[in-house]
């Protein structure tokens, strides 16, 4: 089976499924991890909070934990200024990555508050249109992020739940990597913040830990 990932920056792939990830990597299917946008990035005053030298190598150490390929990149320094790009132009790099597949499951993350998230979101959608010589995937869904509380709207999509109980460890060691993007114990995007929603994910379905994905298209 071959798998895309689309992420908005690097961590996301980690927050969102790093898990099912990690599972799928081990059970020797082909994993393509692509993030849309990495550079260096600045506090709001304009200080430097970190490179993108040190976020593209937190990048491929994170993947390696994973045990999944090296991620492919989309654009550089565009990092948290996606909403500066025509829409079109990612929308062509998008279509040329979906029409050299073909892709069994394709995964990208729901419309979160931050804009870059926004901007992937709905540029996918547009990717994932029926159109000639492209194979449709067998599951198109989203990936969760761990601010799902603060959303702008309702996560669309039928709930579907993979269980993560063997590979939480090695999500919370790959996220890890991120140091740049380390905050408070308490903040979502934590080790607990992203143990709790594991386990919240897992009482859901009735297993200890489970990530949750959202059905956009599915047929078999």
């Amino acid at each position: 089976m071959r798998i895309l990932i689309l992420a908005p920056h690097a961590d996301d792939e980690v927050l969102g499924c790093g898990g099912m990830l990690a599972r799928r990597a081990a059970e020797g299917h082909e994993i393509q991890v692509v993030v849309a946008s990495l550079g260096t990035v600045h506090t709001p005053d304009g200080r430097l909070k970190v490179t993108g030298e040190t976020r593209r190598a937190e990048l491929l150490e994170a993947a390696r934990r994973l045990s999944i390929p090296p991620p492919r990149v989309l654009y550089e320094e565009l990092e948290n200024r996606l909403d500066t790009l025509p829409r079109v132009e990612l929308l062509q790099r998008l279509d040329g990555l979906m029409q050299a597949g073909p892709w069994d499951q394709i995964f990208f993350p729901f419309a979160s508050h931050h804009q870059d998230h926004r901007v992937l979101h709905e540029v996918v959608w547009s990717a994932l249109r029926q159109r000639p010589q492209r194979r449709t995937e067998r599951l198109a869904a989203l990936y969760e992020y761990p601010y799902v509380g603060w959303a702008p709207a309702p996560v669309p999509g039928g709930r579907w739940y993979v269980d993560i109980g063997a590979q939480l460890e090695r999500k919370v060691h790959a996220l890890a990597a991120y140091a740049s993007q380390a905050g408070p114990a308490e903040h979502p995007c934590s080790a607990r913040g992203v143990e709790a929603l594991a386990a919240l994910r897992g009482a859901e379905c009735g297993v200890r830990h489970a990530e949750l994905f959202y059905v956009v298209r599915m047929f078999d």
